[in-house]
């Protein structure tokens, strides 16, 4: 599906702004969903093609959006926006992101660039993210009992004049089920009449089913990151500070600024 639209403005301009969007799905298939095609970590990928209403990053964007995931299906939006006269730019978005009814698993990769020629001044943002959620099928509470829930997740961030060669920001992350909010999900009612219910040996009533969503309640996040200056920690340790201050959700930050962060690996 593809959209273009041109505006006349009043005024010295005389030429039209043009926005053109576009958007498509695939469903994937082997050998792309293999399972060894999954990484532990996602990385942003630099598109092989950056002109507006690219057929080929738009391809590429769903190909990586779901390569690991069985039975995936990728979707990709893309923007164009050009605006004529003296301070001329052309912007292109492109964003790709992947779902899967039989696997907890997602990513989203994203492309962003503007090119102001009068001026001479490029920038490009390139995105990868991935999240992983597990066990990722449970059918009765019994098979959770020994299981500890989490979601793992990363977000590779490049950008710079040119994605592939710029400033880096990688964030690493956890979810997961601290031993309190264990504790007090094993008391609750539901879990307890589920037990019961199992004793008797029914483990898919509706009791149990509402005791395996219970169960994988999350609460305490741990979050890694490296990035390229003092001015970005300060900035991003403020905002994950402020996630402690959210009752019942226990915050572990952990930010460092090693002397690889900010260059391409």
């Amino acid at each position: 599906v593809k959209v273009d639209m041109y505006m006349n403005l009043e005024g010295e301009q005389k030429d039209p702004v043009i926005f053109s969007t576009s958007f498509d799905s695939k469903v994937m298939t082997r050998p792309d969903t293999d399972s060894e095609n999954w990484t532990p970590k996602m990385m942003a990928v630099e598109p092989t093609d950056k002109q507006a209403n690219s057929k080929t990053r738009r391809q590429e964007m769903m190909r990586e959006a779901g390569r690991g995931i069985e039975s995936a299906k990728s979707y990709v939006v893309d923007v164009r926006v050009h605006v004529p006269g003296e301070s001329e730019s052309e912007t292109v978005l492109t964003l790709a992101w992947s779902e899967s009814n039989v696997e907890n698993k997602g990513r989203l990769l994203g492309f962003w660039r503007v090119e102001m020629p009068r001026s001479n001044a490029d920038y490009e943002v390139c995105i990868g993210s991935q999240i992983m959620v597990s066990p990722e099928t449970l059918l009765s509470y019994d098979e959770k009992m020994d299981q500890k829930p989490k979601m793992d997740f990363n977000v590779d961030i490049r950008y710079g004049k040119n994605c592939g060669k710029g400033e880096r920001i990688d964030m690493n992350g956890k979810i997961s089920q601290s031993p309190r909010l264990k504790e007090l999900v094993g008391a609750t009612s539901i879990i307890k009449d589920c037990v019961e219910d199992m004793k008797r040996g029914n483990k898919i009533l509706r009791t149990c089913q509402k005791a395996v969503v219970l169960s994988m309640l999350l609460d305490e996040v741990d979050i890694s990151m490296e990035v390229p200056s003092d001015a970005l920690i300060a900035l991003y340790s403020q905002g994950l500070f402020s996630l402690s201050e959210i009752d019942n959700l226990d915050v572990s930050l952990d930010v460092s600024n090693p002397k690889n962060a900010g260059k391409k690996k």
